[in-house]
């Protein structure tokens, strides 16, 4: 989930030293910014209410369970469905309140893996 973006040279640092991380190379890298397609829906039907909670939803799935890991009882803990709902609404109603379309950054990293005997000749 693109919930911290990451530039190029952000991504390449692990393989940097030796142009690879132990036996992974970089084929190709791309970084772009995604589609926002919870704003596309909104500038279609401008609905404000809608807006709100889908983005609230999607954060519900991708985000919001890390967050119930800090309950003393984690994703089990009795409350967790309490806290996910009463965040999920107050974060729609927020989003409501002034609809913004938001910059989705993401990457495609292919990588390629390298026999281990290759790595064990070239360290020789």
């Amino acid at each position: 989930m693109p919930t911290v973006g990451r530039s190029r040279a952000d991504l390449a640092e692990p393989f940097a030293s030796h142009g690879r991380f132990g036996n992974l190379a970089i084929e190709s890298l791309d970084v772009f910014d995604g589609d926002d397609s919870i704003w596309a829906q909104f500038e279609r039907d401008g609905d404000t209410g809608g807006f709100g909670a889908r983005w609230a939803a999607f954060v519900r799935a991708s985000v919001f369970p890390t967050l119930a890991l800090g309950l003393n009882g984690g994703r089990n803990d009795p409350r967790a469905g309490a806290f996910l709902d009463k965040l999920e609404t107050a974060t729609a109603a927020r989003l409501a309140l002034k609809p913004e379309p938001t910059v989705i950054p993401l990457a495609i990293v292919v990588l390629a893996k390298e026999p281990f005997s290759r790595l064990i000749e070239e360290r020789r």
